[in-house]
């Protein structure tokens, strides 16, 4: 029988989504639009900022064709080598172009591509401070603002003392990226709840989520990256793959099935969660290791001290060995949205108001790259 979330005012419409959610839309992305495509002379390299499976990335500078050569910091993932990976990285612009249809603030928005140059396939995306896991790493300063618990109300024999209470202080969103408490951690959790909601709604599994394909900007706001592996939904339920990488933070039914599915996603956002709640203390290897011993023997985690019990017990039900027993980010979204509540009335207002501020920045991008006349 699956937990029941411990959350006043959860809409039984909500609740219902949890268990039998069907998604009915579709995308298409047979071939590249040439919308997006970016003349390679503008384009300049720079220094190398991290590499992965596919390709390597590097700051870079865009230069705008039509204004005089106004330049934008960017990022610039170039593919590997000429044959295998350049084919991977090509998917991924295809995936890119069709979710940047429809921008979202906390999805990572591509501004172009290089395809016509075959030694040197590019995506050229926004660039980011940092991906979340690294700046949790390294952060030197946390605040926890759960409310110490009373020695003398604290049961004899407890081990940790642990209380289920935000301080009472009026939070407003602080974008210093030095300041980090546990509000800063629900806000972040929130955002990659959003972001993936977002994808859903595509439908569009991302199949590798993890806090170092999650990026935090400069004032604190998320995007979700790194979209090698995503693919669009073709079946109403799951989408199946027979061959490629298999990321080692899959859920259960993936490894088992190749299935990957909304509720898949799910399985790897309770891992964030945990992640993000702990400051990246354990490797995800051993982390996905932990959640599958809870998902079969009910092997319960240590609880976060940052994190409050309630929301612990919405990170265990992403570990539901049934995925049809996990929560989807519509409901993801809106328990993240009770608990910053927690903090602070408007803490939710000031947050969507930078989030479509955020967004309008992000439609600005698109006028760096020309479009492309329709004939008539």
């Amino acid at each position: 029988e699956a937990k029941k979330i411990r959350y006043q005012g959860l809409d039984q419409n909500d609740i219902q989504e949890i268990s039998s959610r069907v998604i009915n839309e579709e995308i298409t992305y047979k071939q590249f639009e040439e919308n997006f495509e970016i003349n390679g002379k503008l384009l300049e390299k720079g220094e190398k900022l991290g590499d992965g499976y596919f390709g390597d990335v590097n700051e870079g500078k865009l230069k705008m064709e039509s204004e005089g050569g106004i330049l934008l910091d960017v990022a610039v993932k170039t593919a590997k080598d000429k044959y295998e990976k350049k084919e991977l990285l090509l998917q991924e612009i295809l995936v890119m172009c069709a979710i940047a249809k429809k921008k979202h603030p906390n999805v990572l928005a591509i501004i172009g591509a290089v395809t016509v140059d075959p030694a040197a396939v590019s995506i050229v995306m926004e660039i980011a401070h940092s991906d979340l896991y690294r700046y949790l790493k390294h952060h030197e300063r946390f605040t926890n603002r759960l409310v110490p618990v009373d020695k003398n109300d604290a049961t004899s024999g407890d081990e940790i003392q642990k209380s289920n209470t935000y301080s009472k202080v009026d939070y407003v969103a602080n974008n210093d990226l030095s300041i980090l408490d546990t509000f800063d951690l629900v806000l972040l959790a929130y955002q990659i709840a959003n972001g993936m909601k977002h994808l859903a709604s595509i439908p569009c599994v991302h199949r590798d989520l993890k806090l170092r394909n999650v990026l935090i900007t400069k004032n604190k706001t998320i995007r979700i990256g790194d979209f090698g592996l995503a693919r669009k939904q073709k079946d109403k339920n799951y989408y199946t793959e027979t061959k490629g990488i298999m990321p080692i933070h899959a859920a259960p039914e993936t490894k088992s099935n190749n299935k990957f599915t909304e509720k898949s996603d799910v399985w790897s956002f309770g891992l964030c969660l945990y992640d993000l709640f702990t400051l990246g203390s354990k490797k995800l290897s051993e982390l996905s290791k932990n959640a599958e011993e809870y998902s079969t023997e009910h092997k319960r985690l240590t609880e976060p001290q940052s994190c409050r019990s309630e929301l612990f017990e919405f990170i265990e039900l992403c570990w539901n060995k049934d995925p049809v027993h996990r929560p989807n980010f519509i409901t993801a979204v809106y328990i993240l949205k009770c608990e910053l509540g927690r903090f602070s009335d408007n803490a939710f207002k000031e947050i969507q108001a930078k989030l479509e501020l955020e967004l309008e920045e992000q439609k600005k991008l698109e006028d760096w790259v020309p479009k492309k006349k329709k004939p008539l």
